[in-house]
């Protein structure tokens, strides 16, 4: 037995054609859209994330100077109990 022939009509096989290419030109325009976006969204991420670290390494700063300062003067308040003779070294340990 002889299969009959699919006859497909000159309208299909243009909207079929103009189908794929609609499909893979919106594909592309939309991948090109997400890279864009999410290569904006990683720059902004890595500005904000080296704001915050900064911020948090001046505060770190600051507090790590301010101690310093405060032992600072407690060694030469501790000296100056030493040298007129308030209390000696070995009490101190």
């Amino acid at each position: 037995m002889k299969e009959k022939k699919r006859f497909v009509s000159f309208k299909v096989k243009i909207m079929i054609s103009t189908l794929i290419a609609f499909m893979a030109s919106f594909i592309l325009m939309n991948s090109v859209g997400f890279y864009e976006v999410f290569s904006l969204l990683r720059d902004k991420a890595k500005a904000e994330i080296a704001q915050i670290g900064q911020k948090h390494a001046r505060s770190f700063e600051s507090k790590i100077k301010n101690n310093i300062d405060y032992l600072s003067g407690l060694t030469g308040m501790i000296e100056t109990h030493v040298e007129k003779g308030y209390t000696d070294r070995e009490t101190l340990y």
